[in-house]
């Protein structure tokens, strides 16, 4: 039987990820295309630099064009401390979202 609490386990090549973030440097985002139970969603990923602030681990988008929308996902989850992932050598937080109808 299965347990909610148990997580589904996804991995995602690194190959499928498409460059999406700025021309000065294009990994700093990166994007692709998952489908969940028939709904197509948008995955992201954002490259966050790490610091602890008062004793708390902080992230900051790498690339601060991305600085407003890394704000509001961070007030919506209601912390600034997301766990990462490495995908290459750089690190990630992802976001999934769905398409627009």
């Amino acid at each position: 039987m299965y347990n909610a609490n148990t997580p589904f386990i996804m991995s995602i090549p690194e190959d499928v990820w498409e460059q999406t973030g700025p021309a000065e440097d294009p990994r700093a985002r990166l994007q692709t295309h998952i489908r969940i139970n028939g709904l197509d969603m948008h995955l992201e990923a954002i490259e966050v630099k790490e610091k602890i602030r008062q004793g708390f681990l902080s992230q900051t988008p790498k690339a601060l064009d991305y600085e407003p929308s890394f704000d509001h996902l961070v007030e919506f989850a209601g912390s600034a401390s997301f766990e990462t992932i490495k995908i290459g050598k750089r690190k990630y937080c992802l976001f999934a979202t769905p398409y627009c109808t």
